[in-house]
This record gives structure tokens, sequence and C-alpha cells, in this order.
């Protein structure tokens, strides 16, 4: 509420605090008459009204002043007056919630290490059995999985767990890592660079279980399904089989939701995906009747860099398709008008049924 009422303030100051200057940190002491205006100012924080109790904001000389310590602690500042000094001090406050969980870690991380000592003391008192090669008197399978986390838990970005369970004979692999998180990189890596990596895996594992046999796999946590299996022949030979490797339908939506506003807010466009992981089309559709004007306004470079921009994205997500096509599909005379393509040279052909 707005008071009508002035009050005329004598105040002796030795340090004035104020929004708009806090020049005189040590200046000598002045003292000032000032002419006050109560105006029933208020405090609002994040939408709620702050009772500034016996600390009202006041104007002088079209200047508000306010209490800084409490507009300073209102904001989760540590606000201190060192009166030797004549100084302010705002400093942030320490969140003691995060001070108790960062002790809590120390102590866990001291009791892991701790059982890590007494796991491998009891180690050294368990003799290797007869069956064991010699190799694996050296190290044992939980040590190999350490060892084997460390130096091949990731890949170009994309961090894995491996798990190693098994004898002498045979190994599994269980491998999980999160491709919602890594996405950005596993969309990165190309089978070469994953088989490659696995391979690595295998050559550690026959180093210390020469005559082992390896299956294993790859496990998505996020969409909690398999992403490929693997195993070895006596050879020593690496095979890879890639589960529900492609998803045309998943991939439709997805590249619907993203180029469906490519050219808004004067095309709106909507797209479909048919054939298989070898032969793909991809439809652009649009409205052309109604959108004569503003689809005919683009040159064929807007036009070519679209349709490139969803062929280099069906082609990271289906790799060895050896033919993709667009199209472009007018659906109010439900006929295609236009064709896009690459050459074996990787030129982008974009061709007209009609005359634009």
């Amino acid at each position: 509420m707005f008071r009508s009422k002035k009050r005329l303030l004598a105040l002796g100051l030795t340090a004035v605090i104020s929004l708009s200057s806090a020049t005189a940190l040590y200046a000598s002491p002045v003292i000032k008459t000032l002419r006050a205006q109560y105006m029933g100012i208020k405090f609002s924080y994040n939408g709620k009204i702050v009772d500034p109790g016996n600390q009202e904001p006041f104007v002088v000389d079209q200047t508000t002043y306010v209490p800084i310590r409490m507009v300073g602690e209102l904001v989760g500042k540590n606000v201190q007056w060192d009166g030797i000094n004549k100084l302010i001090s705002i400093n942030d406050t320490v969140d003691q919630t995060l001070v108790q969980k960062d002790l809590e870690i120390i102590q866990l991380k001291a009791e892991i290490e701790s059982l890590k000592q007494q796991l491998e003391a009891a180690k050294k008192q368990t003799p290797p059995t007869q069956t064991e090669d010699k190799n694996t008197s050296k190290i044992s399978l939980s040590n190999l999985e350490d060892d084997i986390n460390e130096d091949y838990g990731e890949l170009k970005g994309v961090v894995f767990d491996i798990y190693l369970s098994g004898d002498s004979k045979e190994i599994e692999i269980e491998m999980e890592t999160d491709l919602c998180r890594y996405k950005k990189y596993w969309d990165k890596l190309s089978e070469e660079d994953v088989e490659k990596h696995l391979e690595k895996i295998c050559k550690a594992i026959w180093e210390v279980y020469d005559k082992a046999k390896i299956v294993g796999d790859l496990y998505d946590i996020d969409e909690r399904e398999y992403v490929l299996e693997f195993s070895t022949d006596s050879r020593k030979k690496l095979t890879v089989e890639y589960v529900n490797k492609l998803d045309l339908s998943k991939l439709e939506d997805e590249l619907d939701d993203r180029y469906e506003h490519y050219l808004s807010p004067y095309i709106y466009l909507s797209l479909g995906i048919k054939g298989d992981e070898e032969e793909i089309e991809y439809y652009l559709n649009v409205d052309y009747s109604w959108y004569y004007r503003e689809w005919n306004d683009l040159d064929d470079e807007q036009v070519k860099t679209l349709m490139g921009k969803i062929y280099d994205d069906i082609k990271k997500a289906a790799p060895n398709a050896t033919s993709i096509v667009g199209y472009i599909y007018d659906t109010s005379r439900k006929s295609v008008i236009a064709e896009y393509w690459r050459s074996e040279r990787g030129n982008a052909i974009l061709s007209y049924y009609f005359n634009k």
C-alpha cells in the first residue's frame, strides 16, 4: 500500500549502502541529512512476495535503498559486515548436504579399498587347481575383468561395462552401455570400429586363457535390448551378429519429427520410409496444391539440401544400404513430383517430373 505521508529522517551515517553506488569503502565518515520517502515498496523473489519486516526500502533523490543483508540471504548468499575496514562481504554459502555426501563417498571408497585388499589376500592363500593352464595361475578371471575394463571400457566416447564369466574352456563376455547417453558417439562408430574393439578384447583374454572359446553380447541398458552378439571358433575367428539392426518404423517416426517443421512456418511436411536394410525409399510428403507458391519460391539448392539431410540420416542408420532414393510426393494429387538420389561418385541429383 502506498504511503502518502513522507517522513524526514536524520541519518548519521558512517557508510552509505546503495543499489546504484558503493564507492566509499574506506572513506572518512560523512554525516548527511537525507529526505527519505517510504512508499510501501515490496520484494518479489521467484514470483513470491517477501515481507521486509522493519527493513522497508525507501527512496532518496530518486534512488531506492534496500537492506543488502536481506537481499543477499534471500538469494542464498552469506553477507558479513567488517566494521574495522568498513567492508561488506558477500560470499556463496556452503551446502552442508553436499559436504556430508562428500564425506560419505570418501568413507565408502576407503571401505571398498579395504575389501579389495582382503580379497587379494584371500586369493593369494588359495592355490590354483590342476586343470588351469600355466597362464591362469598368474591372473584370475576377476583381475582380468578389471584389466579389460581399464583398457577397453571406452571406444571413441562410448563407455562400456564389461563382465567376464566361465572357465579356461569357455568365457562369456557381457558388455553393457547406454546408447541414449552415448548416442552421438555411437552413431559415429562404424561396424569395423566395433568389431576391431571386440577383437582386441578377445586377444587380451587369449593371452591368459589361450584355448578358451569366447561368446558374448552387447546390451543397451536404456532400450533394454541386445544390440549385437558375437562368438569365436576354434581358429579364433570372430563372428558378429547385429540384433534388430534397422527398425524402419522407428526411424520414420524419428525423422518425421525432425523434419516436420523444417520449412515452417511456410510449408509443413511429413515423411514416410519403406524398404529393407539394402534398398530404402523415402517420401517427403507435401500438399503441393496448398503450398504451390511457397514451394516454387524455393530454389533447387534448398530442396537438395533438405533431401540430402534426410538421405544422410538414413545412411547413418542403415550403413549397409546399397540403394537409397528419395521422392517428393504431392499429397493432394497423390503423385510424385520429384526424385532425389546420388550417383556412384556421390553427386546429389534432384530431378523434377515437370517444370517448376
